[in-house]
């Protein structure tokens, strides 16, 4: 019997080799092994592995082929019938394109068993790549809730991750700038409201910032 695992390394070459094509005869081949489902009987781990390579190269080619031979179910069924276009340059960076909600996105990180890293930045793009993308012009204070929920002042990993792909190099400054920031609240602030003074002021330096510097 034929190793369903070729299936997605066909896929997988024509994503990686340019000028790759896929024989008539292996195409049918792959029809037959896909609608017999074949592809049920490889495991996560095998899945994802090759998937990942693929995501580093050509990955429309890859998602092309395993289509044209009905090679998206069981595992892509999230992306049946969806155009896809990648311009990331990264692994990580091209997962994160795929067309899918959240729910659509969570399904596909259990299946493939896929990194953690990988799910969070496909969320944290999705979550907040529309305030970070416009962080000139959006309120003061919900970029400083933006760089709150992604810990950005306590951990630069995935703020910079962002900044990187968005191609945000300026506002990788301000938040630098505004962790090295001093702020000075008044002794007769405890507990909650301390915390409150303190993201007063953190907005208020944002917005001075801005001023500055746009």
């Amino acid at each position: 019997a034929e190793d369903p695992l070729r299936i997605l390394r066909v896929a997988r070459f024509a994503a990686q080799l340019a000028g790759f094509n896929v024989a008539s005869e292996t195409a049918n081949l792959k029809i037959e092994m896909c609608r017999a489902d074949a592809l049920e009987e490889l495991s996560a781990e095998t899945v994802w592995r090759e998937t990942e390579k693929a995501l580093a190269s050509h990955t429309e080619r890859f998602f092309q082929v395993l289509s044209e031979c009905e090679g998206l179910v069981p595992w892509f069924v999230e992306l049946s019938g969806s155009k896809l276009a990648f311009n990331g340059a990264t692994a990580i960076q091209r997962f994160a394109e795929l067309p899918l909600d959240e729910a659509d996105l969570d399904s596909l990180v259990q299946r493939l068993r896929a990194p953690k890293l990988y799910q969070q930045f496909a969320l944290d793009l999705r979550r907040y790549g529309g305030v970070l993308r416009s962080w000139r012009e959006v309120a003061a204070e919900d970029l400083m809730h933006t760089l709150i929920a992604l810990r950005a002042l306590q951990d630069e990993s995935r703020i910079e991750a962002l900044t990187v792909y968005l191609q945000l190099d300026c506002l990788m400054n301000l938040v630098q700038a505004l962790a090295r920031a001093q702020f000075h609240v008044a002794d007769e602030f405890r507990g909650p409201d301390y915390g409150e003074a303190l993201l007063t002021q953190r907005i208020a330096w944002i917005s001075d910032y801005r001023s500055r510097r746009i």
